[in-house]
């Protein structure tokens, strides 16, 4: 199989997190100055929120929460697969990298994260189960939020940026990605 050509741009868990920390305090500015014109009923000097009401513009605010988590998934994601390639192209003698050369060296179709990489992780490595539980309860909200959100989603729980990142967080050293 053709080795797949790396652009080395992936982002970091901590490089988002550190940026969504900026930008939370940003969006919490302004909300906070939103719902303060609109209790003193002064006119809202941004015309975006004119006729929204307060959950239309909880909502509005909530989207910087949605973004972060799907780039938290997708850096993630980048991590376990890039650790997958690794130990591929470096042909590693562990259990876990024998079994992802034979993968690599068989499929007719691209390696799934959930069906191939997580499942060899559980099986291979027993202290990773936790975590590559946790993780893959987790990925219908990556599914929801990076298809678009066009349908409810059934997801067992709710999760909030920081749920996300101790998920990834947790599972990358798991793995030690």
């Amino acid at each position: 199989m053709k080795r797949v050509p790396l652009s080395g741009k992936q982002k970091t868990i901590q490089e988002i997190w550190h940026w969504f920390e900026i930008q939370s305090r940003l969006s919490r500015q302004k909300r906070n100055e939103v719902l303060d014109e609109l209790r003193s009923s002064r006119p809202v000097s941004d015309p975006i929120f004119f006729a929204m009401d307060l959950e239309e513009i909880d909502e509005f605010f909530r989207e910087l929460d949605y973004l972060v988590m799907l780039d938290l998934f997708a850096a993630a994601e980048a991590a376990i697969l890039l650790d997958f390639l690794n130990r591929v192209y470096e042909r590693k003698k562990d259990a876990v990298s024998r079994h992802f050369r034979k993968l690599y060296k068989t499929q007719r179709r691209p390696v799934s994260l959930s069906d191939d990489i997580l499942e060899a992780w559980k099986q291979f490595a027993p202290k990773a189960r936790a975590a590559v539980g946790d993780f893959s309860g987790a990925l219908n909200l990556r599914h929801w939020l990076a298809h678009g959100r066009y349908w409810n989603p059934k997801l067992g729980r709710k999760y909030s940026p920081a749920d996300v990142y101790d998920i990834s967080y947790n599972l990358l050293k798991a793995i030690g990605a």
